[in-house]
């Protein structure tokens, strides 16, 4: 594979060519996140609410937390029973 990269110095103009070998990318696959650290982060950002946002924010930060939240696990345990 051939790469061609142009650099302009001044007002000369250089083309210079790069040959690169193809490279083997070994993936592992990714662990999933724990259920203890989804409900770890939901208390911690309920925390947070509780402590900087006035009672507005807090409700609606909550009603915003509960649905992210309750997607995420629906879509998940949708996912486990399709596989």
């Amino acid at each position: 594979m051939e790469t061609t990269q142009t650099t302009h110095i001044g007002t000369d103009p250089k083309v210079v060519h790069v040959e690169t070998e193809p490279t083997t990318h070994h993936h592992a696959e990714s662990k999933e996140l724990s259920t203890g650290f989804f409900v770890a982060s939901f208390l911690i950002l309920l925390l947070i609410l509780g402590i900087f946002g006035d009672m507005f924010v807090f409700i609606i930060g909550l009603l915003g937390a509960v649905a992210i939240y309750a997607g995420y696990f629906t879509e998940k345990a949708a996912n486990e029973e399709h596989h």
